[in-house]
């Protein structure tokens, strides 16, 4: 479900994430302000009434980058990307794409993608493996693009902004984010 950034529930899942979540030291946690700006609106899984899931929808330029700042309730992971009982046979992870690409298509983004540090591109590999068999469409780009956005409006040279791209293509419009040479 697609909530505004406004809704305080994001707010307090986040907290209780900060807490619970043993993978992650609690400084990995130091978004959970959801009312920054760079984040636009939050999906949300729940069960029970509870949010179990969130990730963000985050905007650079004319295209947004999707399931930003991912996380999962412990009590609620999978192994892998194993399918989840709760969400008609999508992941939690999946359940989020089709509705965060659903609001990029209706608020014209030329582009959707997500990100992984690193050289992990298996990660994105396999999201497409299941992309693909859900229908949809989503190629991994070769080169690493800068995903860190600078107030003033020059490219962070942080190694960690230079990211692999899974990308889904709204448009037929070229990626805009810079490329590493």
């Amino acid at each position: 479900m697609i909530i505004e950034k406004t809704d305080t529930r994001i707010f307090e899942f986040l907290k209780y994430m900060q807490h619970v979540d043993k993978t992650r030291s609690p400084d990995d946690y130091w978004y959970t302000n959801p009312d920054l700006d760079r984040y636009k609106v939050w999906s949300i899984v729940e069960h029970n009434n509870k949010i179990v899931a969130c990730s963000a929808v985050q905007h650079y330029k004319n295209v947004a980058r999707i399931l930003t700042r991912f996380c999962i309730d412990p009590n609620y992971r999978t192994i892998g990307a194993q399918q989840n009982k709760y969400i008609d046979n999508k992941t939690f992870a999946f359940q989020m794409v089709e509705e965060q690409l659903e609001y990029c298509k209706l608020q014209k983004y030329d582009h959707a993608f997500f990100s992984t540090e690193h050289n992990r591109t298996g990660i994105i590999k396999r999201h497409i493996r299941i992309a693909t068999s859900l229908g949809f469409n989503c190629k991994l780009l070769t080169e690493k693009y800068n995903t860190c956005q600078l107030n003033n409006g020059n490219i962070n040279l942080d190694p960690i902004c230079w990211q692999n791209i899974g990308l889904y293509s709204l448009s037929d419009k070229e990626f805009p984010l810079e490329k590493l040479l």
